[in-house]
């Protein structure tokens, strides 16, 4: 969901880790197909493969593919070859329509759930495209702090599992993992048979390759991708995600995962201590991003868009927190704050940048 233009990759030994580790392992390092298995998106030509705003992609078991097309508010289907197939879905509020960023998730049967952004709203659908239901999701609200798959804990950004029942298992592998360092949060996707691929992030650092732990913890690899690739699904041997062409066209690809003998030696994580109150710790960060609303909105009234740097802007931080800019343009941004002492994390978001399930400019924490 979350755009991260990814750059070189940085030194392995970095990745993942928290202060003070000594231990070391090697693993394989895995890279994946030169070309992609699927590819749609065109700069110009047939318009059913022009992509605006493809946020999200969903790959079925049938080798079908899903791409949430925001500009255009439909659903579009591709076949296994990546030839067009159908819409899903129109402009609108009725049952089936929508009206702002759209983000896909399985659901049982071969079918899938949407969330629309701008009804807050999550339309499920069968194997055949056919809509189902609606459940309108409000954060916060009847359900948890994070009623749909992209929630925070300690100090980790977290997109998935779509079944929310399983997140104790997502916690305990990030128990056995550590905590990342002071002021860095941990990216993580997890797969769907568990498999957690993370990268730790730090202000202003780029970084390309991924860390891949079992669902028991075990660091199996480290995983390479495609340049300015960013990850909406991964499959047992293959990543579905979208990347920008060097004329910054739009594509949605699938990438076939084809791992080699070498080896990276990184650090062994430490484990997570819970000695410190982070609910308490959480209540500067919530003051930081409120000030982020009020330097953001300033810069936007003079640049008629969002602050993509945090340097750009004249915000205060409580207690000396970390900003990080996940992402930002004219349409929204997505903002997390990170203490620089203990390992706490609160995000906030404005805009069709809001994850699904979170309440538009409404501060959410990572404190168990």
């Amino acid at each position: 969901m979350i755009r991260a233009t990814l750059m070189s990759t940085g030194v392995l030994v970095l990745l993942g880790c928290g202060a003070g580790h000594e231990a070391r392992q090697a693993v394989p390092r895995w890279h994946f197909s030169d070309q992609p298995l699927l590819d749609v998106g065109v700069a110009e030509g047939d318009e059913a493969y022009e992509l605006d705003g493809a946020a999200s992609s969903l790959r079925l078991s049938d080798g079908r593919v899903l791409v949430a097309n925001t500009g255009s508010s439909e659903i579009r289907v591709f076949d296994a070859q990546g030839r067009f197939i159908a819409r899903i879905g129109r402009k609108g509020s009725g049952p089936g329509e929508f009206t702002g960023a759209i983000q896909l998730a399985p659901t049982a049967l071969n079918g899938f759930a949407a969330y629309d952004r701008g009804e807050e709203r999550l339309s499920t659908f069968d194997s055949t495209g056919a809509y189902v239901n609606a459940q309108r999701i409000e954060a916060p609200g009847t359900f948890s702090s994070f009623p749909l798959w992209v929630w925070l804990y300690r100090a980790n950004w977290i997109v998935g599992p779509a079944d929310t029942a399983r997140r104790p298992e997502v916690t305990r592998t990030l128990s056995s993992m550590g905590d990342p360092p002071p002021g860095a949060y941990r990216y993580v996707q997890v797969a769907g048979d568990g498999r957690i691929w993370s990268q730790v992030r730090m202000p202003g650092d780029s970084v390309e390759a991924w860390q891949v732990h079992s669902p028991d913890g075990v660091l199996i690899a480290i995983a390479e991708l495609p340049r300015r690739f960013e990850i909406h699904q991964i499959g047992g041997d293959f990543l579905l995600g979208r990347h920008w062409d060097a004329n910054d066209v739009e594509h949605v690809s699938v990438y076939s995962l084809a791992p080699d003998s070498a080896e990276a030696a990184i650090p062994v994580g430490a484990a997570i201590h819970d000695s410190t109150n982070l609910v308490a710790l959480s209540e500067p960060l919530k003051l930081s991003l409120r000030n982020l609303v009020v330097a953001q909105e300033m810069f936007y009234a003079d640049s008629s868009r969002y602050a993509t740097v945090s340097g750009s802007l004249k915000w205060e931080a409580e207690n000396g927190s970390i900003l990080h800019l996940m992402e930002a343009d004219r349409r929204g941004w997505v903002g997390l704050v990170v203490d620089q002492k203990a390992p706490v994390i609160c995000g906030m978001a404005v805009g069709n940048s809001t994850p699904p399930g979170w309440g538009e400019g409404s501060p959410k924490c990572g404190a168990p």
